[in-house]
């Protein structure tokens, strides 16, 4: 597969702290961040994870949260009750394997920024680890240095549903596509500038208008995205993950308009 290279240096040599006792997922975690040169520890359990919490500082914790002794849950609430302030606002990252709908609610309701449900992929960790640090304005504890991570440059998005609603009509397909790229961007914005804001129901209707485009084009990295940005906006829940999903959105959607750009030569 073709891939090319990602600056991270954006990120910097982050400090994280991965709470998880599964020996396999421990290995493939510290890998990946020590590929794209983060620095790790390793917490077997909740207790170990607020051991390592008032010994040392650090960028990011990805909190498993089935764990033995104490769970990530609970392990949080306790990362938030440390009277350091650097300490209890480090930013959390839930891992699960748990799926079911609703679930989520509790790993806001502990203090967790985010959460990704396992297995997951190096592309979508490493933007989920993005959004998250750049939606809570942290620095790294360390010095900034340049490193890379591989990334496919497989396309964000797939023409065949406009191919069969416009009866595979070239100029008719061209049309479409111009159109996305002249409307989309415009959308885009105002999501992204309506969540910095924190205007959550502006940034519900902006999400709901984006729906159809990014279903029409079956960008599939944030089809969900953009309905649990929708739905929790008008409910006004949720609003740090929000945020998170709106980076994600924006980045992709950047990438989408690059690359059809240089499908159509325009």
């Amino acid at each position: 597969m073709d891939t090319t290279t990602l600056s991270v240096n954006k990120l910097g040599k982050l400090k994280v702290l991965i709470a998880e006792d599964n020996e396999i997922s421990k290995l493939i975690l510290t890998s990946m961040l020590h590929q794209w040169g983060f620095e790790t520890q390793v917490a077997n359990n909740g207790y170990e994870v607020i051991e390592l919490m008032h010994a040392s500082y650090f960028d990011l914790v990805l909190m498993d949260i089935q764990m033995p002794l104490k769970d990530g849950i609970e392990a949080t609430i306790e990362i938030r009750a440390l009277e350091d302030e650097q300490k209890k606002n480090v930013p959390i990252i839930a891992l699960t394997a748990n799926a079911v709908k609703g679930e989520e609610k509790k790993y806001f309701e502990a203090g967790m920024n985010a959460y990704h449900t396992k297995p997951f992929t190096e592309k979508n960790l490493y933007e989920l680890i993005e959004s998250v640090l750049l939606n809570t304005n942290r620095t790294p504890t360390h010095s900034v240095e340049t490193n890379t991570v591989t990334h496919s440059t497989e396309k964000k998005y797939s023409l065949n549903l406009v191919k069969e609603l416009t009866g595979n009509d070239e100029l008719l397909i061209k049309s479409v596509v111009e159109t996305f790229i002249t409307t989309v961007p415009l959308l885009n914005k105002e999501l992204y500038q309506n969540a910095l804001e924190k205007n959550w129901t502006l940034t519900a209707k902006t999400a709901h208008n984006l729906k159809s485009n990014i279903d029409t084009f079956i960008i599939k990295d944030i089809q969900d995205d953009i309905r649990n940005i929708d739905t929790w906006g008008k409910q006004n829940i949720y609003t740090e993950a929000i945020f998170a999903l709106v980076e994600k959105v924006h980045a992709i959607l950047n990438e989408c308009i690059i690359q059809l750009k240089e499908e159509f030569n325009l």
